[in-house]
């Protein structure tokens, strides 16, 4: 009895936390979040991921992300975020302001923000890098952060489940110890998403994704090809 009770639980595990590459170490599992811990090189900050799936269509999901001043209502330790320049809709400057734990000052970056629709997969993949950018000085409220990747990685299921995996790697710069950086990093991915989710199910946003570019492309795209 005891093993067969051992075979559901492993096999649940399994099917709400997907194998991963063999670099990627599984930390934890809760509220239907699973989350990861990458330490690569010896010379690269550890990576950190958490994956779900969300009981709503991508575009609303889309709608959230691109509402960048709502992001500290929702998205943890974020202070501010703001659009700074768009050449084209899937190509932008974002400002992102962190709130760092006293004593130390608040981290902050320029984002490069891409976004990539995968018509094969149904993904939508939303990369942003930290770049230098002479337009935004230095601020003495914060410090300029050294390194920020995050990914989106957005796959529709159908009319009612995205999957999401959202992957982060921070280099904070100033002088804070690695190990508290990693610490404080490492519950951030899972906070995200458990922030998102919440989101999801405001009307604002119900409202927006109905005319939504990315449900124009959902149904075009992917619904068309079921």
């Amino acid at each position: 009895m005891i093993h067969k009770q051992l075979i559901v639980i492993l096999i649940t595990l399994s099917l709400i936390c997907p194998a991963q590459d063999w670099n990627w170490l599984l930390l934890n599992e809760s509220d239907g979040i699973c989350s990861f811990r990458n330490d690569g090189d010896d010379d690269q900050p550890p990576e950190f991921k958490a994956i779900t799936t969300l009981n709503c269509r991508l575009d609303i999901i889309a709608v959230i992300l691109r509402d960048f001043t709502n992001y500290p209502h929702w998205m943890p330790a974020c202070v501010e975020a703001r659009l700074l320049d768009q050449t084209a809709e899937s190509d932008l400057l974002l400002y992102y302001r962190h709130h760092a734990p006293f004593p130390f000052k608040d981290r902050d970056a320029v984002l490069h923000v891409t976004t990539t629709l995968d018509t094969v997969n149904k993904t939508l993949y939303i990369q942003s890098r930290n770049i230098d950018d002479q337009r935004l000085p230095f601020s003495d409220c914060c410090v300029r952060m050294t390194r920020m990747e995050a990914d989106w990685t957005i796959q529709y299921l159908d009319d009612d489940q995205t999957r999401i995996e959202y992957r982060l790697l921070t280099e904070p710069g100033g002088h804070i110890p690695a190990k508290y950086t990693s610490q404080f990093t490492a519950k951030l991915p899972h906070e995200t998403l458990t922030g998102l989710r919440r989101m999801t199910a405001q009307p604002k946003y119900l409202k927006k994704a109905e005319s939504s570019h990315e449900k124009e492309l959902i149904e075009k795209y992917f619904i068309n090809k079921e």
